[in-house]
């Protein structure tokens, strides 16, 4: 554990660096998880900066903590957006669940990025079919388009993936 604790010049820890940095949050994830104390190192940013990877893997347990550090900082609803589409894209359904039953800012239309894409887009995309379903359940607008126009029921059929486009067009799109 010393070494975690180790500091540079600037006073940073790894942990610190790890959820700043732009490709190392997957590294962050991991330090947050094997290591305790990071409440104490990381600013709500850093941990809005880190939630999407934290979604991405699938620590339930560890995205409530960063909800009740982080859960009213500026920039949370953008995080939540990023862990909802994080979530999706890796099928971590009980994410999805988690944070759409347990954090009122969860919003399933919620657009993120440039582009405009939303949880639903993303679970179609990949093929998710259990994800897609409960998007839907929760609210998600199946008709709902990215900048370019395209919506879940195209990127669906883009990738070959019959049973959401199935389940999307029974529900509307």
């Amino acid at each position: 554990d010393a070494g975690i604790l180790r500091r540079d010049a600037r006073g940073e820890t790894a942990l610190q660096v790890a959820a700043r940095g732009r490709d190392t949050v997957d590294t962050a994830v991991y330090l947050l998880q094997r290591f305790g104390g990071w409440k104490e190192q990381l600013s709500a940013e850093d941990v809005c900066r880190a939630l999407p990877a934290v979604c991405r893997a699938g620590d339930t347990g560890l995205l409530l903590e960063m909800h009740d550090l982080a859960g009213g900082h500026a920039d949370w609803q953008v995080a939540v957006a990023g862990g909802l589409v994080a979530a999706c894209s890796a099928n971590r359904t009980e994410v999805v669940e988690r944070l759409l039953s347990t954090l009122a800012s969860a919003d399933p239309n919620a657009p993120t990025g440039q582009d405009g894409s939303t949880a639903l887009m993303a679970a179609s995309e990949n093929g998710h079919l259990a994800c897609v379903e409960y998007l839907v359940t929760q609210g998600a607008q199946v008709g709902q388009a990215e900048q370019d126009g395209s919506t879940a029921l195209m990127a669906a059929s883009q990738n070959g993936h019959l049973a959401c486009v199935e389940y999307l067009v029974t529900q509307g799109a």
